[in-house]
């Protein structure tokens, strides 16, 4: 099967040639395209992009990620577009064991896995012992399965019919996933054996701030879906999670741990912030769709 894979940036001069040429080399021999969606960058992202084999579309405006899956998606010349990041890298054989579930017609989206690296710092080992984007298993999900769009394949067809992504500042990819699900478009299949490896962002700080948005994401999520079954997930004060995660370190060492407990209480203090703040452009009786 041919694919079409869709990478937004946004000033990632240092990282887009490396994901570019890994990702054409996995999908140019049978035909695929790497479309790499420049979202209005400052720096050289679009002509590294160029560079390394990507067509590139520019956006004149910073729309967000979403915006730029958006007009990725739209501009694609595949029946199936995939969508990763700047910091993905396939592994071999990756191509390979993505695509078969479409040949289930009732299949509509494709989740693979995502393995986060290591790396020298604190923040990268700790990312590494975390490995916060694995992909879960479907009977695992408290709701309806998904997977992030750092390793996300749907159908053209699908994305059509639920109108793309809607253009939130995060949480868009759960919120198609669960749409195409909810809607009856299709259905999700999960590929385990499709492998992206992710390089982690190498500060605490990013790392915090990083799990304090996928808590925010999830509370406003559960927020918008609960009319459709969504359970509302149960919350904890940030130093008490803090505290229960010290007690359970998972054979990690002690600085691991630590920045490991102050990740999770920061997506403690996320998803109640987040519960707080429901968002109208998500669930299924959405007020704007792209």
């Amino acid at each position: 099967m041919t694919l079409s894979v869709v990478l937004p940036v946004r000033d990632s001069a240092d990282l887009v040639g490396p994901a570019v040429r890994s990702l054409a080399a996995a999908v140019a021999p049978a035909g695929g395209q790497v479309l790499v969606v420049d979202d209005a960058s400052t720096d050289a992202t679009a002509a590294r992009a160029e560079e390394a084999g990507a067509t590139v579309l520019r956006r004149a405006e910073r729309g967000g990620p979403y915006a730029a899956r958006n007009q990725g998606w739209a501009e694609a010349d595949h029946p199936v577009v995939v969508f990763v990041d700047a910091r993905c890298r396939p592994r071999p054989g990756w191509v390979e064991a993505l695509t078969p579930p479409f040949a289930d017609p009732d299949v509509a989206v494709v989740g693979g896995d995502v393995r986060v690296s290591s790396g020298s710092s604190l923040a990268t080992r700790t990312a590494h012992h975390l490995q916060p984007l694995r992909l879960a298993a479907p009977a695992d999900a408290p709701f309806l399965p998904y997977a992030p769009t750092c390793h996300l394949a749907v159908r053209r067809t699908a994305l059509e019919a639920v109108g793309g992504f809607a253009e939130v500042r995060g949480g868009g990819d759960v919120d198609l996933c669960w749409a195409v699900q909810h809607l009856g478009v299709g259905g999700f299949r999960a590929a385990p054996d499709a492998v992206l490896d992710w390089e982690p962002r190498p500060s605490i700080a990013s790392l915090r701030a990083q799990y304090r948005r996928y808590g925010h994401n999830h509370g406003r999520l559960c927020t918008a879906w609960a009319a459709a079954g969504c359970p509302r997930p149960p919350t904890a004060p940030p130093w008490r999670t803090a505290l229960h995660h010290l007690r359970d370190r998972h054979d990690a060492r002690p600085p691991v741990a630590v920045v490991a407990a102050a990740c999770h209480a920061a997506y403690a203090a996320g998803l109640r912030r987040g519960l707080a703040e429901p968002d109208p452009r998500l669930g299924p009786d959405r007020e704007v769709r792209a």
